[in-house]
């Protein structure tokens, strides 16, 4: 897994993938890797399988974080999410 997610140019999701930050940057975390996931699905550059995990990923997060609670969670789903 890339651990220093250099990819990612949002300040503020790498923060939140690094743990730099919580509480409301993960949700504003999850929300822009939505949009991201929105795009990459008109994308068919991207493989279904590549979109399917990261979708898989993100409903993920989504569940740890809105139905949990759980941050912890939340941002280890959103971690493999940017990992694939």
């Amino acid at each position: 897994m890339n651990t220093d997610f250099s990819h990612v140019t949002d300040l503020t999701l790498r923060r939140v993938l690094l743990r730099q930050e919580g509480g409301d940057a993960v949700a504003d975390a999850l929300a822009f890797t939505s949009d991201c996931l929105l795009h990459d699905a008109a994308n068919e550059e991207i493989p279904y399988r590549v979109f399917d995990a990261r979708q898989e990923a993100l409903d993920e997060a989504s569940g740890w974080w809105n139905d949990e609670g759980n941050e912890w969670e939340a941002v280890e789903a959103l971690r493999r999410c940017w990992s694939i």
